[in-house]
């Protein structure tokens, strides 16, 4: 009897045994199990935050291209009432809008500028000085009669540099202390009514002059101070802008 005793008691200790062994390998298990998903949730918010960084820093490197790629160069675009953003993007060397009458326009789905002078001498420019430059404007003339000026390295309205359009001419030059120069004319052939691109650049002492990418004037004079940018105006009818491009130059010598 004492030997069975004795053998209940000692399988009863060996299941025992078995269990708490089988316990706690099963706790470890779970443990490492929950390690694994808690070093795997880790890993992945990790992954998360490294792409997110990536991405992050590919979308900063992507505006600074852009950034770049844009220089100090301007697009201007009439947007919103007329009277408002002449006021706040332009000032005056000539005239002023008691000269002229003003009124924003939609035409083939863009926003223009619609200027119509009373034959006064106007003149209205960017508030930034600029050196060496290129300038484009899109423009269309209609009924108007008289010259139109891309202007630039303007200090007043007796010290500034131009390539001028009329009917049938281009010119080209400088008027300095009220005194006009011209360094190169040329008979145009154009239609008016339609869009144009009227462009002008300064580059050192290089001056050219362009209508539709073409072209047209070439002078040369000195290399005057920095100066601000503009459109003017002499003459009557109306005159439509769409944009105005300004594009840093590196001088020519």
């Amino acid at each position: 009897m004492k030997t069975i005793n004795q053998l209940i008691g000692a399988s009863l200790i060996f299941l025992a045994l078995v269990f708490s062994i089988s316990c706690n390998q099963s706790n470890k298990t779970e443990h490492e199990a929950e390690h694994e998903h808690s070093e795997s949730e880790e890993h992945e918010h990790m992954d998360s935050e490294d792409h997110d960084h990536a991405e992050g820093e590919m979308d900063h490197d992507h505006d600074h291209e852009k950034m770049d790629s844009m220089g100090d160069g301007m697009s201007w675009k009439p947007e919103g009432e007329a009277k408002n953003f002449m006021q706040n993007d332009f000032h005056f060397i000539f005239g002023g809008l008691d000269e002229m009458t003003i009124s924003s326009l939609n035409e083939e789905g863009d926003e223009v500028l619609s200027v119509n002078p009373d034959g006064n001498v106007s003149a209205f420019v960017f508030h930034k000085s600029e050196g060496n430059i290129g300038i484009t404007a899109s423009v269309k003339v209609v009924d108007y009669n008289g010259e139109l000026k891309l202007i630039h390295h303007s200090k007043n309205a007796d010290n500034y540099e131009f390539v001028s359009l009329s009917e049938k001419k281009m010119e080209l030059g400088r008027v300095v202390d009220g005194v006009k120069k011209v360094f190169d004319s040329k008979v145009v052939d154009w239609e008016p009514k339609k869009w144009i691109t009227l462009s002008v650049t300064a580059a050192g002492s290089h001056f050219k002059g362009y209508l539709n990418d073409k072209m047209i004037t070439h002078g040369h004079g000195d290399e005057l101070e920095k100066g601000y940018v503009g459109i003017m105006l002499n003459g009557t009818g109306t005159v439509l802008i769409k944009e105005i491009d300004i594009t840093p130059l590196e001088a020519e010598h």
